[in-house]
């Protein structure tokens, strides 16, 4: 999650969660517990940044929007069969196209 998400989650400045990151400042307490509550971890996990014994269990899974399938399919390598089908649709629809043209 990019600075400024979280910053517009917790209704604070960009720069106040930068100066957290570089130990500049360090957040009140309102602050931690709106943070533990958005990054969905409690608020000891969060301080002492170990993962609690007694964890809740919680489904968190969402469905996935069309952005974040195409953002997540944009970062795989093209595969052979990707690239034949790239190079082989534009070859057909011109063929297509001039036939159409030819015989009109």
């Amino acid at each position: 999650m990019s600075q400024d998400a979280l910053a517009e989650k917790l209704f604070i400045s960009r720069q106040a969660i930068s100066k957290w990151e570089n130990g500049d400042a360090t957040p009140d307490l309102e602050n931690l517990v709106t943070l533990a509550a958005v990054l969905e971890v409690t608020l000891d996990e969060l301080v002492t940044g170990k993962e609690s014994a007694i964890k809740v269990t919680k489904k968190t899974e969402k469905p996935m929007n069309v952005w974040e399938f195409l953002t997540e399919e944009s970062k795989r390598p093209m595969s052979k069969g990707d690239l034949l089908m790239l190079l082989l649709v534009p070859i057909i629809l011109l063929g297509v196209y001039l036939i159409v043209i030819h015989f009109s």
